[in-house]
């Protein structure tokens, strides 16, 4: 499977120059992480927070996400910590795509 990959607390943005109606994903923690990974997945559309996860931790099925991203200039892919601090916070967005 193909995706992005990050750690927390880590934050990407990505400009949108052309027109796009969404972003989606299966968002996870990656089995490296083993039984120690807690995480807090968020979506910006410039400024505006237009989805945030509950805790997702090792061990749990993929969250696939829809999120509307039209008329929107810049997205922003954040991960936080959980529980644990940061440790073994390996989240995975699966199939990372945005959608015209």
């Amino acid at each position: 499977q193909k995706g992005l990959g990050m750690h927390s607390a880590c934050r990407l943005t990505y400009r949108l120059n052309e027109p796009f109606t969404r972003f989606e994903a299966d968002l996870v923690v990656d089995d490296a992480a083993a039984s120690l990974g807690s995480v807090v997945f968020r979506v910006y559309v410039g400024t505006e927070q237009r989805f945030a996860s509950d805790t997702i931790r090792s061990g749990d099925p993929p969250v696939p996400i829809t999120v509307d991203v039209t008329g929107g200039r810049s997205l922003s892919l954040l991960v936080e910590f959980a529980e644990r601090g940061d440790v073994q916070d390996y989240a995975d967005w699966i199939d990372a795509r945005l959608v015209r």
